[in-house]
């Protein structure tokens, strides 16, 4: 009865097995040739050059030129790393410090502003 069972199962898993390998080929296919392929042709590289270039064994420099931008660089916060932040940063008044926490301290415990 338990080789019965071992037998009936073994379908179960031969399948997703299957499935799986049948999907990573499909995708390595996709993805390593033709896709390369198809994207060479418009960028005026022939197929071979594509193919390598996909699997990594041909330097990949763009096959067409790229735009250049005109746009200025926009900073992304408003922070100014100066001497004089550095240096107060450097040496803290912690006398002010302590005065902030107290305050903050008073504020929780009887919940109004400071």
């Amino acid at each position: 009865m338990p080789s019965q069972l071992h037998a009936t199962d073994r379908p179960w898993r031969v399948w997703p097995a299957a499935i799986i390998v049948l999907f990573v080929v499909a995708a390595a296919l996709l993805g390593f040739i033709v896709l390369p392929i198809v994207q060479g042709r418009s960028a005026g590289v022939d197929a071979f050059a594509a193919i390598c270039r996909s699997l990594g064994l041909q330097a990949g420099s763009p096959a067409a030129r790229q735009p250049s931008s005109e746009t200025r660089a926009q900073p992304v916060s408003m922070v100014a790393w100066t001497p004089q932040v550095i240096d107060r940063l450097r040496h803290p008044n912690s006398q002010n410090g302590a005065d902030l926490a107290a305050k903050a301290a008073r504020v929780r415990r009887h919940g109004h502003g400071i």
